[in-house]
């Protein structure tokens, strides 16, 4: 059992994810203490963490993060896992002016999404702005004739549609952009492409290849993204919500709106509703596949390292979550998904699009039917390809085989399973993760004869307010399972190594 550490004693950090000096969503994790610890933690540049009885600081770098003493002594020890801390960053040194006004415009920039550029210093860059006349300043200058030249001839999405990352089309435009902002040579050049393509290009298209590309250059470290559910609400709220929320605006009224989930009493998935309805989940889903897109390159500066394993662990753990909730609500333990069986539970998303399309409903008991780039059988197909790599531990690349039963296969299995850009074999393996996530989107219209739009299972700011999220992905977990229960047992040397 942990001892509780005195005040004024260093903490060891067990967590990586524990202490961050970047502003991210989610920045909690255990620090756990004892008399033995010395001064040195192991965690990006953190120097030494103390308890005082005021605070409790971990000093970086970059910033100093700042925590109560007394409210982690009175409510957060627990002596099985040591202390729970919340990140809360703050500079070390006063902002200056020229970072505030790089924040102030970033906030600008994101206000209004689906309206034109309104703050007149934003619209002065816009009109002054040519990316033609600076193709010096940027690191893929191929990639800035190609956007230019494609918004010219009308051949990017439209502002008006609906932008869905699945879609090869919709992704190769973004993709595109990406290279754009990311390539550019410095945050000048960055920003003011940012502000050239935003009123040219689909509203959410520019919305995610802003962030990406935001959340990775080093230098727009410490820049704060306005929180998704506030840049785009219609995408995390029912629509009842967002026009009720429109008329206390319009009649400036103080109002009170109740947060009212999907369905009713007579069904009982709508018990464990306020789970995969709820804002922070969506959003940590969101943020998590613009932190690790599955579309990245290994050209990129930024090694995406073990990402294929992070894609099963983090949805490992919300299926895990999800079961213990419905444990909670009488309910059983969620059924893995079977292309070959009807899709029990319905879904009313009861949302809206920003260009007024309603998410379509999907009915109870309905068949999983073919795309016309995808059929059924060909996911079957795909999957028997990846039991047998795993039950064998041998995967067949393009010009070989590769190990599977080693340190690093569990992540070469996420990167095929999802399947990112580093899948070793996509043809031969297919995209089991990602062509599930549309056949689940445009069930109720898979042949696209009706024009319904894209289900919330298309977007990951959406989809796990459907239930058949989390038995896609207990189907997926079990795939992973098995290649652990596959897996020879730990020798002594690897145990006291690790």
């Amino acid at each position: 059992m942990a001892r509780e550490p005195a005040f004024g004693q260093p903490l060891r950090v067990t967590s990586s994810s524990c202490l961050r000096p970047v502003y991210r969503p989610v920045d909690i994790g255990h620090c756990v203490g004892d008399s033995s610890t010395s001064n040195q933690c192991l965690v990006g540049d953190l120097k030494t963490v103390y308890i005082t009885r005021q605070v409790l600081t971990a000093d970086y770098s970059e910033a100093i993060l700042t925590f109560s003493g007394p409210d982690i002594v009175a409510n957060r020890y627990n002596h099985e896992i040591g202390w729970t801390v919340a990140a809360r960053p703050v500079l070390r040194r006063r902002p200056d002016e020229k970072f505030l006004k790089k924040q102030l415009l970033v906030l600008k920039l994101l206000r209004h999404i689906s309206e034109p550029i309104q703050d007149a210093e934003l619209h002065s860059i816009k009109s002054s702005y040519d990316p033609i006349n600076y193709l010096s300043n940027y690191n893929c200058p191929d990639c800035v004739r190609s956007l230019v030249r494609d918004l010219d001839q009308g051949m990017f999405l439209h502002r008006e549609e609906i932008f869905s990352l699945f879609d090869p089309v919709h992704r190769r435009q973004m993709v595109t952009l990406f290279e754009a902002l990311y390539g550019a040579k410095d945050y000048d050049t960055f920003f003011s492409t940012a502000v050239y393509f935003r009123d040219r290009v689909n509203p959410r298209q520019f919305l995610y290849a802003f962030s990406v590309a935001l959340l990775h250059r080093k230098d727009c470290r410490g820049l704060v993204l306005p929180p998704a559910y506030e840049i785009t609400p219609h995408m995390f709220l029912t629509t009842d919500v967002v026009r009720r929320a429109y008329q206390a605006k319009m009649t400036k009224s103080p109002t009170v709106i109740p947060m009212k989930f999907t369905g009713s009493v007579n069904n009982p998935e709508q018990r464990v509703a306020y789970f995969g309805e709820d804002i922070g989940i969506n959003s940590h889903h969101s943020h998590w596949h613009m932190d690790f897109p599955f579309w990245w390159k290994k050209s990129y500066p930024v090694d995406k390292d073990r990402k294929g394993e992070l894609f099963f662990y983090m949805h490992h753990q919300m299926v895990a979550r999800f079961d213990a909730e419905r444990l909670s609500n009488n309910l059983p333990m969620v059924e893995p998904l079977d292309f070959s069986q009807k899709i029990v539970e319905g879904f009313a998303p009861g949302a809206m699009y920003h260009n007024g399309q309603e998410f379509p409903v999907r009915p109870d008991n309905i068949m999983f039917g073919d795309l016309p780039w995808r059929s059924v059988h060909e996911m079957k197909l795909f999957e028997g390809r990846i039991r047998d790599a795993i039950t064998s531990g041998f995967i067949k690349t393009v010009d070989g085989v590769a190990y599977l039963n080693n340190s690093g296969g569990i992540n070469t299995l996420g990167e095929i399973i999802e399947s990112s850009e580093n899948s070793i074999n996509r043809a031969f393996y297919g995209q089991l993760h990602n062509d599930a996530h549309v056949l689940l989107s445009k069930v109720t219209d898979n042949q696209q004869k009706y024009g319904v739009p894209p289900g919330v299972m298309e977007h990951f700011e959406t989809a796990t307010r459907d239930p058949a999220f989390f038995r896609l992905h207990k189907h997926i977990d079990n795939l992973f399972k098995l290649h652990k229960d596959l897996l020879p047992p730990y020798s002594r040397d690897e145990v006291s190594q690790g």
